[in-house]
């Protein structure tokens, strides 16, 4: 569990995919910001200091893929990482930046890890 509470950025369309992700990240000793498009993702990146985000692909206005490329040009070194229940936008989402890419419904255990890799890599 983090020593001090890092503010994780959630962003999901879907409602109970949000509050699942949210309420499992909060019980992992984080702070959780929840959206629910790539567009406001990418502005409150712009404004927010977080440890990292956490990213749907298909999401409306921009979707996940779009919101990670104008993360990644904002702040490059910032962790996201992206959800998806089509397998096969994993290897897009990692050519395009991503740091790991989880397949929905989301392992707890895998989600775990991907954060403590990825924070601890950064932070």
């Amino acid at each position: 569990m983090p020593a001090e509470k890092k503010r994780i950025l959630l962003a999901d369309d879907d409602p109970d995919a949000l509050l699942v992700l949210k309420d499992r990240l909060e019980s992992f000793g984080y702070q959780v910001i929840t959206i629910s498009n790539g567009r406001d993702a990418v502005e409150m990146v712009k404004r927010g200091d977080y440890a990292g985000v956490i990213m749907d692909i298909k999401m409306p206005e921009m979707d996940g893929l779009e919101a990670l490329r104008a993360i990644k040009r904002l702040r490059p070194d910032m962790p996201v990482i992206m959800v998806t229940s089509v397998k096969e936008k994993c290897p897009v989402a990692l050519a395009e930046g991503a740091e790991a890419c989880l397949l929905k419904p989301v392992d707890p255990d895998q989600l775990r890890a991907a954060l403590h890799r990825r924070l601890k890599e950064t932070h």
